[in-house]
């Protein structure tokens, strides 16, 4: 390390680290009102939101979220504010407290904590973060036992479900349910293994084994036939992605490889939407077993994005909204041509935050702030670029030095 000696006295050593420590405090202080300031910025229109700032200077998306959550808080709870920027407030405390306050499940009891600022800062600033972990979940018991819901309403509040995929391309799923819930769904897939096994033990005469693989198959058997509850096996909802310039293997929506032979095996007995892109990468042919044209331009979509196709973002594409870029009332056509997915938060930016998007023929999407300021410009993360591809025909042309956005439009 530069202008560090190596061979530096322990007490030195110490003091430096402590002299670190402050500064960082100092910082994070100096970051939150800098972070709620820009916030204000963003909601008047007036400048871009912190986390796309802080994401774009190089900061992950998770980590400029929860730095933004602090600076929420802290705006939130006026009382935190001071201890924040005096850097008295170890940053941890302040995640702990927005954690702490997501898991109320009332707006009273949402209050009522917001309500005990004063402690809340002052033990903030007093303890580090295991003992002070321990005096909030102290002051969230107490809340929840004054405001009222039964045990079995939080516990049903509290229930969810997440999937992802792992390197591998293995999916995991994570859920936690109420009792009542919870119930419901191991007896479903206890009873299903069951019948697997038994039918195993009728057609090969060995008895089956139960075992974690089987239950697998059990979920899966659930799930398929929740497509179609009229018949005993359901037939599957595939995607299949076809590259020509790949001999024609594809891949699954998930992204993992899919050779010839697996192609052929989903066609035979699933209902497959086949997706073939042109030799750029973009979709040519959609494959449609509905008479609308919804669930096959979703598909398409998908071969092209696999989050949101807001610059930087990271948000699934199955969490996101088909947002036509010219609005339906202003006879903006449901084509691919004029649709990109867009996660909450950013489809909030462009109808009630008016920013403005511009999609070009090879899909460079030309995102522009409510002042009509080119904000950034960026590309589908699932498919390569067309780079025979051209601006957009009303392309945009400097103004005064400055590039200008189209003109608004009206919220579809």
């Amino acid at each position: 390390m530069g202008g560090l000696d190596p061979a530096a006295g322990a007490e030195l050593v110490t003091g430096l680290l402590g002299v670190v420590e402050s500064s960082r405090r100092i910082l994070g202080g100096y970051e939150t009102r800098l972070i709620n300031m820009a916030s204000r910025h963003a909601d008047a229109g007036d400048g871009p939101d912190p986390v796309d700032t802080m994401t774009n200077n190089g900061a992950s998306r998770n980590e400029s979220r929860k730095r933004t959550g602090r600076a929420k808080t802290s705006e939130e709870i006026p009382e935190l504010a001071k201890g924040v920027a005096d850097g008295e407030t170890n940053p941890e405390n302040l995640d702990a407290i927005n954690r702490a306050a997501n898991s109320l499940d009332t707006d009273p009891e949402r209050a009522a904590f917001k309500n005990r600022g004063q402690e809340l800062a002052d033990l903030a600033a007093e303890l580090g973060p295991h003992p002070f972990g321990i005096e909030l979940r102290r002051i969230v018991a107490e809340i929840s036992a004054a405001h009222g819901l039964t045990l079995a309403e939080r516990q049903r509040a509290k229930a969810s479900f997440r999937s992802w995929t792992d390197r591998d391309g293995m999916r995991h799923m994570k859920g936690m349910f109420d009792p009542e819930w919870g119930d419901t769904v191991i007896n479903a897939i206890e009873r299903e293994t069951r019948s697997l096994a038994n039918t195993r033990e009728t057609v090969t005469g060995n008895k089956a084994k139960l075992n974690n693989h089987l239950t697998a198959e059990a979920v899966v058997e659930i799930c398929a036939r929740a497509f179609n509850p009229n018949t005993e096996t359901a037939r599957p909802l595939i995607g299949l992605l076809l590259h020509p310039n790949k001999g024609g293997a594809g891949q699954w929506f998930s992204g993992d490889q899919a050779d010839k032979q697996a192609g052929l095996r989903a066609w035979c007995d699933s209902d497959v939407y086949n997706i073939t892109f042109d030799n750029n990468g973009l979709p040519l042919r959609v494959g449609r077993k509905y008479r609308t044209a919804t669930p096959a331009q979703r598909m398409a979509l998908q071969a092209i994005y696999t989050t949101c196709g807001w610059k930087n973002c990271d948000r699934p594409f199955r969490w996101c909204h088909i947002h036509h870029i010219k609005y339906w009332e202003n006879q903006g056509p449901t084509d691919l041509n004029n649709l990109i997915p867009l996660c909450s938060h950013h489809h909030t930016m462009v109808h009630e935050g008016k920013w403005q998007l511009r999609l070009s023929p090879n899909r460079a999407l030309h995102i522009y702030q409510p002042n009509k300021q080119l904000w950034a410009t960026t590309h589908p993360n699932g498919a390569e670029p067309s780079p025979n591809g051209a601006e957009p025909a009303n392309s945009t042309q400097p103004v005064n030095g400055s590039e200008r956005g189209p003109k608004p439009a009206n919220p579809s």
